[in-house]
């Protein structure tokens, strides 16, 4: 949520001419939602794929390799917030939304995901 939160800002900034140091004051007014919804959960996103690896590698729900792939998805994604580089960031983006693809292909067309 906080991706598509800080994502929505950006947009909307553009869209209607916002300047960066005008929506950070406005920012200022409610300091707590903002860093909420905008900066605090934002390490949710990585830890959640990291947490499904587990329980998807605890349950058996599907092959071992795919939930140590979405395990490694949540930890290259926390590396790539961490060098910032825009290769890296591409594939760190990628690399989850490839495997949960993947999963959710196998559960719709009814394959045997374990």
């Amino acid at each position: 949520m906080t991706g598509s939160n800080f994502a929505f800002v950006g947009i909307m900034s553009e869209i209607f001419n916002i300047s960066h140091q005008s929506y950070i004051e406005g920012f200022s007014k409610y300091p707590v939602s903002s860093n909420l919804l905008l900066f605090q959960s934002g390490p949710l996103a990585p830890l959640s794929l990291i947490v499904l690896g587990i329980v998807l590698l605890r349950t058996r729900s599907v092959q071992s390799s795919i939930a140590i792939l979405v395990m490694l998805g949540g930890i290259t994604f926390l590396l790539g917030l961490i060098f910032r580089t825009p290769w890296v960031a591409h594939i760190t983006d990628a690399l989850p939304i490839v495997l949960l693809a993947i999963l959710g292909l196998r559960i719709l067309t009814g394959k045997r995901i374990s």
